[in-house]
């Protein structure tokens, strides 16, 4: 009988034991339960590009990854040709908030089936314990399980959505400090406005050490090939294209939450403490499909222009500063092309010559670009020209999924396509505007895509980045560029659905033709006083041109035109020639 009672409380404790052990598994991270010793990625990857490998297949499990030396990046892909890099089940965890993959003067390489975290986390996250009756300030209680550091770039969410928050602009200046241990608060004017107590908050920074971002393609990188590589979060973007003759391809990646950390019971509120993706102008374009991109800290993908700034014009000889960057002559070849946008359209001339030489600018001695043209370039000293053969001709962004609070596209490169994806939550979903007042896009294809629930946390009155998919750029002073800054541009068959606020705004544009969209239960809240305000565009119109000449309509339908639309479609007297408003927008009732 002893014996007897004595197995019934062994096997007892032996179930005991199990449960905890179960429950202690499921409680932790996937890469932790599933963490092994898998051997050094660094030295896997480097070897393989060190003996001119064309695959390596590396092992599946968890690979933690410290820095070494002083390199900006945790490993470095440096002049690897003609690989491809399987990695199917494994992650790289980071132990430090640095960049963890730069690639670098590669050719045909493919990176294929990679998650990437990092432990400690690059972010933190809490939820809002109290605020000041001046709303002047708030405090976050970090979460069991996030990293207790003092961050200051902050986004409050809503405790049903766990998404931005509606009717809280982004919140730049913030200062944080230790309200008490375990406890941080965030100071700013009006940072607590439309705040609760219980509100979800996320809380970032960039890099503690080396380079941010968390992975980079940069420096004359050619054919660099993602595919089903997923990226949890990073110290900054997630990943950056940058200086190359071809911009990256990814296919069926992810910028999506990771797992909870050791000891949270929370889910992830970020992914990227910055952009999701940002692929820069390159000779050939990017070509983003597949993709989802959720809950980054800012813009889900933008495509900038490569801007040369002139600081002497001769006539035919101008001499210009290189962007940031980029070599010192800025990539720029004999044969290229050089576009300048001024107020009465945009002129073209080719390079002749080209070579740095040393210049002195503003009291300062410094390297320029001297290029020859075939003939003179209207631009004066100040102003911006661009190499329309580095301009991401070609670049594709199909059939993605994005959920973030920041703009869903930001673009301002040429001949592209934009086709099949699904916008949500965006401030903006798809803004087509140079940021400078000097550049531009021409032989744009937006078409097919599904913009959904954009408008509702970021008012911003003082851009002229206005509706929910957008062509604009500055003059400066509350103006608007004339047309000429975008040409060529096919707006067709895309769903507006719940926007809050103007949906379509077409401003500085020559030939435009809108066709086949839908625009579904507009303007169910009052937009108030809302982005673009300062320019005077509508936000209660549904679509509004201005500044531009050679608009037509086709086949457009307005259905539910909600309560606090003005207007359907409004036409400022300063654009010309917009044809069939009456027979090419039509507007339902359901």
């Amino acid at each position: 009988m002893q014996r007897t009672m004595w197995k019934n409380s062994f096997s007892i404790l032996c179930n005991a034991t199990f449960v905890l052990v179960a429950l202690f598994v499921m409680a932790l991270p996937t890469w932790a339960a599933d963490a092994e010793p898998t051997g050094d990625l660094r030295a896997l990857i480097q070897n393989a590009v060190t003996a001119g490998q064309a695959r390596l297949i590396i092992p599946p499990g968890v690979y933690r990854v410290s820095p070494k030396g002083d390199s900006g990046a945790m490993i470095t892909v440096r002049k690897a040709r003609n690989l491809e890099i399987v990695a199917d089940g494994v992650t790289m965890l980071c132990t430090k908030r640095m960049r963890a993959l730069t690639f670098e003067q590669c050719e045909n390489v493919t990176l294929r089936g990679l998650s990437l975290d990092y432990d400690p986390l690059t972010f933190t996250q809490g939820k809002v314990v109290a605020i000041a009756d001046d709303k002047g300030s708030l405090d976050i209680k970090i979460d069991a399980g996030y990293p207790q550091i003092l961050f200051d770039r902050i986004v409050i969410c809503d405790p049903k959505t766990r998404f931005h928050k509606y009717g809280i602009n982004h919140l730049w200046g913030t200062k944080a400090s230790w309200a008490e241990p375990g406890t941080i608060r965030i100071t700013l004017k009006d940072v607590a406005r439309n705040v609760d107590l219980g509100d979800p908050v996320a809380l970032s920074g960039g890099q503690e050490m080396g380079a941010c971002h968390g992975i980079t393609v940069e420096n004359k990188c050619s054919n660099v090939v993602f595919r089903g590589v997923t990226i949890h979060c990073a110290p900054g973007m997630g990943l950056v294209d940058f200086n190359n003759e071809t911009g990256i391809k990814m296919f069926d990646c992810k910028i999506v939450p990771g797992p909870k950390p050791a000891g949270a019971t929370e889910e992830r509120l970020l992914t990227t403490s910055w952009d999701g993706l940002q692929c820069n102008a390159a000779r050939i374009g990017a070509q983003i499909e597949n993709c989802v991109i959720e809950r980054c800290g800012d813009d889900s993908w933008s495509v900038p222009a490569r801007e040369f700034k002139v600081v002497q014009n001769d006539g035919k000889t101008v001499f210009l500063t290189s962007p940031n960057g980029t070599p010192s002559d800025g990539g720029l070849r004999v044969g290229d092309h050089l576009i300048y946008r001024g107020k009465t359209g945009a002129t073209t001339q080719t390079i002749q010559t080209v070579q740095n030489v040393t210049k002195e600018v503003d009291g300062k001695t410094i390297s320029v670009i001297e290029a020859t043209l075939d003939q003179n370039l209207p631009a004066e000293v100040g102003q911006y020209i661009f190499n329309s053969d580095c301009n991401s001709k070609g670049f594709i962004y199909r059939n993605n999924h994005i959920y973030s609070h920041g703009r869903g596209a930001l673009i301002k490169v040429s001949d592209g396509l934009i086709e099949g994806n699904t916008f949500r939550g965006s401030d903006k979903a798809i803004m087509v505007n140079p940021e400078f007042g000097w550049g531009g896009s021409d032989r744009l294809i937006i078409r097919n895509n599904t913009i959904t629930e954009t408008g509702y946390h970021q008012a911003m009155p003082w851009s002229e980045q206005a509706g929910a998919l957008c062509l604009s750029s500055s003059a400066g002073g509350g103006k608007l560029q004339p047309p000429g800054v975008f040409n060529d541009i096919l707006i067709e068959n895309n769903t507006f659905n719940r926007v809050k606020g103007l949906n379509l705004f077409i401003s500085s544009a020559k030939n435009v033709t809108i066709k086949g969209n839908r625009f579904l239960y507009t303007h169910t809240t009052d937009p108030g006083r809302h982005n673009g305000a300062d320019y005077g565009i509508d936000a209660k119109a549904i679509i509004e041109v201005t500044q531009s000449d050679g608009v037509n309509f086709n086949g457009n339908v307005i259905v539910n035109m909600g309560p606090f639309a003005k207007t359907a479609v409004l036409v400022d007297p300063s654009a010309k020639n917009v044809t069939n408003i009456e027979t090419g927008v039509s507007v339902n009732i359901k």
